[in-house]
């Protein structure tokens, strides 16, 4: 399975992807954000044929040498992307980890269970996320 950035090209086709997995989804916002934060070190947005996942790196301000990954979007195609967004979760993990983050968080509140991703790639569940400290 390939895993790549995404690229310009990429952001139409993966918004319309994420639109058929979340109803609410504001398709003209979602396009102007990734096209924003396309090449900004701060987002990893990491992609495969069917699924795309969007990780936030951020310093905390109470410890400012200390930065943190959370995984903020994670949509994959009905039927066919399970094994997508369980290899671009994996790959985000181990970017975070290369960057040096001290831990990573993968949110629940999309709605879908990521229980099982979570758990497979060894997160504990804290409450409302799922997490790894490195």
């Amino acid at each position: 399975m390939d895993i790549w950035a995404l690229r310009e090209e990429d952001i139409d086709p993966c918004v319309a992807l994420a639109a058929t997995r979340y109803a609410d989804l504001d398709v003209y916002s979602t396009q102007l954000w990734a096209r924003n934060y396309l090449d900004n070190p701060q987002v990893s947005i990491l992609r495969t044929q069917n699924a795309l996942c969007c990780v936030v790196y951020e310093v905390k301000f109470w410890a400012p040498r200390q930065l943190s990954s959370r995984m903020v979007f994670l949509a994959a195609r009905k039927g066919a992307g399970v094994w997508d967004a369980y290899a671009l979760c994996k790959a985000q993990l181990a970017k975070a980890k290369s960057r040096g983050c001290v831990d990573f968080i993968l949110g629940t509140g999309t709605g879908i269970d990521l229980g099982p991703i979570a758990r497979r790639l060894g997160l504990k569940d804290a409450g409302a996320t799922y997490r790894m400290e490195f």
